[in-house]
């Protein structure tokens, strides 16, 4: 996967392998003022990854998360923290 170079950046479950954690193959990351780290699934739709999306009023995303073998849902660590990396960028 190629160095953010704005707050935002496309995505997708290759770029992550096992560890994609969500039911849809692609979106975009993005980091928003306040470090609100969000998803943007391929409809438009954002959800929150952090707790200061949430806090801002972005949806949970939880109806996105994917589950493991084991049926528990597959962590959002690799995702959550490429999406901090994009912060840097963030106005």
């Amino acid at each position: 996967m190629p160095a953010p170079t704005s707050a935002r950046q496309a995505v997708a479950s290759e770029n992550f392998g096992y560890l994609w954690p969500l039911t849809v193959d692609r979106g975009e990351l993005e980091c928003r003022p306040g470090v609100q780290v969000v998803f943007i699934a391929p409809d438009g739709k954002s959800y929150a990854l952090n707790d200061k999306a949430g806090a801002a009023g972005i949806p949970d995303i939880a109806p996105l998360r994917a589950t493991g073998a084991d049926g528990d849902a597959i962590g959002l660590g690799a995702l959550r923290s490429t999406a901090l990396g994009l912060c840097e960028f963030a106005g």
